[in-house]
C-alpha cells in the first residue's frame, strides 16, 4: 500500500509485483475520454501539486499494468506511461 498525499483523503495505490507488476490506483489518476490518461482534476484534490510529487513514489516499482477506479486499464508499459505523464 502506497499513500498518495494531496489527492482525495486517504488515497492509496496498491502494487502487485508478480507477472511484470501491476498498480491499482484509486482516484489520483484517471484514464477515460475526453481526458485520457491524466491526473485527477485539481478541484477534487486537497493539493494537486503535492499529489503529483507523491505519485513519483510509484516510479520506484515496476508495473506493466495499471487499473483505475475511473477508466480503462493500461495493459502494457504502465510505469513508462506514468513516467511520461509526470515529466510532461
Amino acid at each position: 500500500m502506497i499513500g498518495i498525499e494531496g489527492a482525495a483523503d486517504s488515497e492509496i495505490a496498491l502494487h502487485y509485483a508478480p507477472g511484470g507488476g501491476a498498480f491499482i490506483i484509486g482516484d489520483a489518476l484517471i484514464n477515460f475520454e475526453p481526458y485520457g490518461f491524466t491526473f485527477l482534476p485539481a478541484k477534487y484534490c486537497s493539493n494537486q501539486k503535492q499529489m503529483r510529487r507523491s505519485l513519483r513514489k510509484l516510479l520506484d516499482y515496476k508495473a506493466e499494468r495499471m487499473l483505475f477506479a475511473h477508466g480503462t486499464p493500461i495493459s502494457a508499459g504502465a510505469t513508462d506511461r506514468l513516467r511520461a505523464l509526470l515529466e510532461s
